[in-house]
């Protein structure tokens, strides 16, 4: 079988047989071959390097409507599409795992490359494929069983597509040729879909990273032009060679890999962390306000999260009987008199409403300004604005480049509740310490 490998860089990373490797840029006919392999593994694939908040678009859509446009104008060539396992999707300033924004994975792939027809879900499996062991990160759901399951019906049920396989299985036990149709493959314990085909596309989760996992796949798909023999189970139990020492080496070496992602996982939930946190220096609206609120109660210990918005203030609070009146924007413009005057108002509405002195409330207009530039683009904030806020609003202007310093010198241990409280009693704008 003639095969074409397209994926990112145009590399075989995975040394399989095949007769052509070509980037999503550069390739051949697709009818060239009688296969078409395209890999959407490589982490260069899942990044959006102009956009800081979007994770439903790629710097190579491009490429991949070149590619949709090729797999349209096939007529004779099958393809196999190699979904990507759980890497992490990088934006400009931040990073997430797939499995945390898979919706947008399956729209870039449905809206640039192929339609799926099935929905992606996040669960780690291990397939058998003649008594090879692949993994997978991810698996399908709803997909669409009547071309999947040899055309059964295309009102087919779960139930009666895995009575088809039983059957097909009976059929093979006898020795009766099976349906040239693409199967439906299943992970060994969860029974999972990790592999089904429609039209002349096959989609799969499975993470085929060596020729021979690669080989028993395209066996399984009815697409090997020979036969591969399948070991009998009895082979386990005789040991040749070297092979009691490379088992207990992997052995050994599968306790390192455990421990090592129990460190990666813990790593990638502080990054995580650490990337909501900087949110606030590109978020608006309610994002904004959550982690904000989330930093607010951390550095004052309390709990802010409990509290309502009314449409009035976004936070209203006391600590030591002293009132606290919040304010939270994002914009894209810089700071102006707009953004004073509505804190100004809340701040009114709250002296009639509790009885409290206008003079005595903490005024907080806590604002992620020229929030589409890179920080080191932004204007500073007008000195009239400096003086307005001091003068006639008596208020605190904190930016959210600011805010973040001084939590980060909190979760350091290098600045304190007392500290950061003592700065929120004065007016003006607020300076992180140095």
């Amino acid at each position: 079988m003639k095969i074409q490998l397209l994926n990112y860089y145009g590399e075989n990373k995975y040394d399989f047989v095949v007769d052509k490797m070509s980037r999503f840029s550069d390739y051949d006919t697709l009818d060239n071959y009688e296969l078409n392999i395209i890999d959407l593994r490589d982490g260069s694939i899942w990044k959006n390097s102009i956009d800081s908040t979007i994770y439903g678009e790629i710097d190579c859509r491009v490429d991949f409507a070149s590619v949709n446009r090729a797999i349209l104008d096939t007529e004779k060539s099958k393809i196999i599409i190699f979904l990507p396992q759980n890497i992490l999707f990088e934006t400009r300033y931040s990073y997430i795992p797939l499995k945390d924004t898979i919706d947008e994975v399956k729209y870039i792939i449905d809206s640039y490359l192929c339609e799926l027809n099935a929905n992606i879900m996040f669960g780690k499996n291990i397939t058998k494929i003649n008594e090879v062991e692949i993994e997978s990160d991810f698996y399908f759901k709803d997909i669409p069983l009547a071309e999947s399951a040899h055309n059964v019906s295309s009102e087919v049920n779960k139930g009666e597509w895995l009575l088809e396989v039983i059957h097909d299985m009976y059929r093979e036990s006898r020795g009766d040729k099976q349906p040239t149709e693409t199967p439906v493959i299943l992970s060994e314990e969860s029974k999972k879909v990790v592999s089904y085909g429609h039209e002349n596309k096959i989609f799969t989760t499975l993470n085929i990273d060596n020729n021979e996992k690669l080989e028993h796949y395209l066996s399984k798909n009815n697409l090997l032009d020979f036969e591969i023999a399948e070991q009998p189970s009895w082979m386990k139990n005789i040991n040749m060679f070297d092979d009691v020492e490379q088992n207990e080496s992997i052995k050994e070496s599968k306790k390192k890999i455990e421990t090592e992602e129990n460190i990666i996982s813990k790593a990638e939930e502080k990054l995580r962390k650490n990337n909501k946190y900087k949110s606030i220096l590109y978020s608006a609206g309610t994002p904004l306000e959550r982690v904000v609120k989330d930093i607010l109660s951390e550095m004052l210990s309390i709990d802010l999260n409990s509290f309502v918005d009314l449409k009035k203030a976004d936070i209203e609070f006391m600590l030591d009987d002293v009132p606290y009146v919040v304010e939270i924007k994002g914009t894209t413009s810089n700071v102006n008199t707009d953004f004073l005057g509505q804190l100004d108002k809340h701040a009114r509405g709250y002296s009639e409403k509790n009885k409290v002195s206008l003079l005595d409330i903490r005024k907080l207009l806590i604002i992620n300004h020229q929030r589409k530039k890179p920080l080191d683009k932004r204007e500073d904030i007008h000195v009239d604005i400096k003086t307005y806020a001091e003068s006639m609003y008596k208020q605190l202007i904190i930016e959210t480049k600011e805010l973040i310093k001084d939590f980060e010198k909190f979760k350091k241990g290098e600045f304190t509740t007392s500290e950061f409280r003592s700065k929120l009693d004065s007016i003006g704008i607020y300076k992180s310490e140095a």
